[in-house]
Order: structure tokens, then sequence, then C-alpha cells
């Protein structure tokens, strides 16, 4: 019996594409495409970093673009290009719906516009997706909802020795001018000492290191006492600290507050004297308003001879009147011209290359996207935490009485709420004690929790 069909309709039937058509069946080509774009919108939900990647990457876009060019050519090529045509033709003004029903009974012609949705659909959908992450919009897991995670901020983080090496590879020039500016400065040397012996403290200031400059005039100069120095670009260094090194090259008790110290540094009598060289007193760890105080203090000490220099012209804005007066510092313009080899040792721990320090960095700029009340939860966590080393965190019980005797939360609901916050943004993190109770820490080690309240102090992010 013959099929009385016409004849578009039985190659419809057919699904395949002779010689001169696809290459391949028109179900292929419409599971094919299916199913190559599901993975992508379950990486949206499931994996926001992954799917980040990989549709940041040209590739996926590049290949669907070569597979539908290829497409379309072969179609060119079969017999439907004439139905299409004849669909177009029927346009008065608009087109028949028996033409374009017609020409969708091609099976290669719903095969490419079938195809052709799926790639439009995915670019709007990676638009959508990349926006919303930008803007910290609901697209993914819970954590992309409100801001990053804390892992998020530790991507293409540099070769620590990168700098150091760069630093190292430059070619030395004008050796002589700075020889014989170094032969210059050698020769104040007497009137440096001079000026120190009579109660000034020198600050050094200048392009170019100073250290060697300062060494030299230690060991040439600084012969009649004692001699402490001090590199401020220690990360961890503190005035504390460093108040507790001069007690000990005095050999006076460590133990006792500071200011009972400093009391004891100045009942010694001003003979022998103890010179503190201190190099770049700018440093992050002697940067708070505190311990510039605790320095004067020491500076001003008959016994202390202080010896400083700094790189940051904005330097003398960490001294108020009254500090200032206690440092009776003499300024020396001291440019040396000399590479920062040694300074630069610590620029990567600074910048780079120290986990708790990049922890630290990471840490602020996700607090920044969270409300004042989480932020000052956040610090009673941290005080608590670098206060009290022997239970490793503290008990939900006690943190929630602390918050509401602060006004940060009304019930415990309301702490929790920014409890996950914290986890999500892994800030937090839960462990068993030995009695059974569930501690609240965070995972960060004390310098960097240090560094971070240093921070959060100095952009007011918390009051």
């Amino acid at each position: 019996m013959m099929d009385a069909r016409p004849p578009v309709q039985r190659r419809a039937q057919k699904r395949t594409v002779q010689a001169a058509g696809l290459p391949v069946s028109a179900d292929t080509v419409l599971t094919t495409a299916t199913l190559a774009v599901i993975p992508v919108y379950v990486l949206m939900l499931a994996q926001p970093r992954l799917a980040k990647r990989l549709l940041n990457s040209p590739a996926v876009f590049a290949t669907g673009a070569a597979a539908h060019t290829a497409l379309l050519l072969s179609w060119l090529q079969s017999g439907a290009l004439a139905v299409v045509l004849a669909a177009l033709r029927s346009c008065s003004p608009l087109p028949s719906m028996g033409r374009v029903t017609a020409a969708f009974l091609q099976a290669e012609v719903t095969a490419l516009a079938w195809f052709h949705l799926l790639l439009l659909d995915l670019f709007q959908a990676r638009s959508v997706f990349l926006s919303g992450l930008s803007e910290s919009v609901p697209t993914g897991k819970k954590q992309d909802a409100s801001g990053p995670a804390l892992a998020d901020l530790h991507d293409d983080v540099p070769d620590v020795e990168h700098p150091r090496r760069a630093l190292a590879s430059l070619p030395v020039k004008h050796v002589n001018d700075k020889a014989a500016l170094m032969a210059e400065y050698e020769q104040c040397f007497p009137k440096w000492r001079f000026q120190l012996r009579e109660g000034f403290s020198l600050l050094l200031y200048g392009f170019g290191s100073k250290r060697v400059l300062l060494e030299r005039f230690a060991v040439d100069e600084l012969l009649d006492g004692g001699v402490l120095a001090v590199n401020g670009l220690v990360p961890g260094l503190s005035a504390r600290g460093l108040l507790l090194r001069v007690a000990s090259a005095m050999r006076l008790p460590r133990s006792g507050s500071s200011h009972a110290i400093l009391q004891s540094i100045r009942d010694l009598p001003a003979e022998p004297p103890m010179y503190v060289v201190i190099h770049n007193v700018e440093g992050s760890g002697l940067r708070p308003p505190d311990a510039q105080a605790m320095l004067s203090e020491l500076a001003a000490c008959a016994c202390i001879g202080l010896v400083a220099s700094m790189d940051n012209v904005n330097t003398p804005l960490l001294w108020d009147k009254q500090v200032a007066a206690r440092f009776n510092w003499l300024y020396h313009d001291a440019t040396t011209y000399a590479p920062y080899m040694t300074e630069s040792m610590h620029v990567p721990s600074l910048l780079l290359g120290r986990k708790e320090v990049r922890q630290a960095a990471g840490a602020a700029t996700v607090l920044r996207t969270l409300v004042p009340n989480a932020r000052a939860i956040f610090r009673l966590l941290a005080e608590f935490q670098m206060a009290d080393d022997e239970d490793g965190g503290i008990a939900f019980p006690h943190l929630f009485r602390l918050c509401r005797e602060r006004f940060l939360v009304g019930n415990e609901l309301g702490l929790r709420a920014h409890l996950t916050e914290f986890r999500d943004h892994e800030l937090l993190q839960t462990r068993r004690a030995p009695d059974g109770t569930d501690l609240l820490s965070v995972p960060m080690e004390d310098d960097a929790l240090r560094r971070l309240l240093q921070d959060m102090d100095a952009s007011g992010e918390v009051s």
C-alpha cells in the first residue's frame, strides 16, 4: 500500500538526512545537545566557583559556535532549504502558518532550531549567573548569597619569591656616587653621637635603605654603651616585645606590666647608656598609637638613646604633640639610594606570602560584607580566643551572654544566624571539648587575628 502523505512528511518520519544533509541523525543532535548543557546548569547550582571558571573559558562557546556552523552548512545543502525559502516567500507581509509548519517538519530544521535555542539560553544564563556573583545575589550555594568565602580570596596569589628575585636581579648603578654619599654621612657620625648624648633622638629619612648606614654608626661610634638593634618590619613585632628585649638586655625583670618595666628603666642612671636602633620605626607592629606612645616613653628615659629610620613620608602623622615631644627627634636626611634588600625580605610576608596575613586580608574583605552587629560578634570571638589559650574556644552559652550584655542580639536564634553566616564564610569552626561541650573558634592564628582587629579599628568597622 502506497503512502499518500506528502513527500515532506515522509522525509520527517525518516529523521535521517542522507549524504547531502546532516552527517548525523536529527535525533542524535537533539539528544546530544540537550545532555551537553545539563551539567553546566548543575554546576551553576552545586559548584559556583567551578562553573564560573568554565563559563569564563572561551572554549565552551567556541565549541558551540563551531557545531552550530557545521550543522547550518549541512542544512543548507539539504532539500530543506527550498521549504524554508518557500515559507519566506509566502510572507505577505507575515509568513503563512502552513509554510512555517512545513519547514519545521524537516528534521534538520527542528534540530538546528533547538540547538540554536540551547546556545542562546546558555549564553543568557551565563550573563545572569556571572552578574549575580559579582553583585552578591544568590545564584548557587548558600555561601555565595552574601559574599565570597575566605578560601575564595586566596586564588591567584603571586609567588612569594618573585619580588625578591626581581629586586636581586636589578643591575647596580652609580656605585661611586652611592659610596661618596655613604662617606659623607660617615663624617657626620661624631655629630650624631653628640646629639644622642645631649638627650635627642635621631630619625633618619630619605630614599634608599638606611640599614647599613645605621649599622656602621652603631659599630663605629656607639662604643660607650650597649646597642640593641630591632627590625621594625618583622611581622609580629610589638612595642611590648621590644620593651621586653630592652629590659632583658639591661638585665631587668621582664615580668609585670609595661608601665612597671618602663618605671624600672627610668630608675636606672644615665650611665652607661643603652642605644636602641630601630630600623623602620613605622613598621606595622609599631604603628598603633599606644605602641608609639610606649616607644616615646622609652625614648624619654635618661639611660636610653634612640636612633631610628623611616621610609614612609607619612610617619610623622603617627605622633601627636605630646608623643613627639617625648621622642625629641632630630631629623637627618640620609638618602642613600641603596636597594631595600633586607627590608624586601618581609614584603612577601606582609603582602603575599604568609598564610596568616592572607587570611587576615581575606577575612577583612569578608567582614566588610556583613552587618555591624555581625562584625562586633566576630570581634568578641577573636578577643576571647586570643585571651584564653587554654580552652581553645568559647562555648555558645558564654558567647550568647556576652552578646546579650552588649545588646548585639536579642535571642539565641539571632546569634545562631550570625554564626551560620560565619561558617558559610569559613570564619568559624566548632570542636568538641573533652567534657563534651562544643567550643566555637576562629580558624586563624593569633598574629593574624591581631592584625585583623587592627585593620578593623583603623577602618572604623567595629566601634
